[in-house]
């Protein structure tokens, strides 16, 4: 038996829909497809606040960064990150790969995934790391954009020592 589920996720609504492969109009195929549907709607649903890598960072999370990333976005820069790219002597086109670093920070709405910083190695300076800020945004035709808000550089071994815990989700709420 093969179970599929179709899963949306817009920048404001979160939809889990059941499709069931295998026979046809059986009923366990058809109540393991809601329950698995039920289960990802409630955890998924239930993510809320900023979660940081090194604090608290639940498979859920992952899974939701997971299906967002997987679709294709239109990569927009800012000018305050022009301005911060050229103020760290960074490539100006570097924002493209925004989408593709270590996400080392994630921001949730009720299960809608808004933000996003992510780190890369800076391949001209191996000693240090390009992190940005991208956050997900609705554009006039109703699609999503990846705006990359901001960039600066880390030490590579940076151990950010000064991680201001208490700003981030630090357990399972409940739902």
């Amino acid at each position: 038996m093969k179970l599929s589920l179709e899963i949306n996720i817009s920048n404001s609504s979160l939809s889990i829909n059941h499709i069931s492969y295998g026979q046809l109009n059986n009923p366990s195929t058809d109540v393991l497809c809601h329950a698995a549907a039920d289960y990802l709607r409630t955890s998924i649903g239930s993510l809320h606040g900023t979660y940081n890598r090194r604090v608290y960072w639940p498979q859920e999370l992952q899974l939701l960064i997971d299906l967002t990333l997987a679709k294709k976005y239109l990569v927009q820069p800012t000018d305050h990150l022009r301005m911060r790219l050229k103020e760290n002597c960074l490539p100006a086109e570097v924002y493209k790969t925004a989408l593709y670093g270590e996400i080392v920070e994630a921001e949730v709405d009720h299960g809608i995934l808004k933000k996003i910083i992510t780190k890369l190695r800076n391949k001209h300076r191996k000693s240090e790391d390009i992190c940005m800020a991208t956050i997900f945004t609705e554009n006039s035709s109703g699609s999503i954009v990846a705006r990359v808000k901001t960039a600066w550089i880390n030490q590579h071994k940076d151990n950010h020592d000064t991680l201001h815990i208490e700003k981030y989700v630090s357990e399972k709420r409940p739902a």
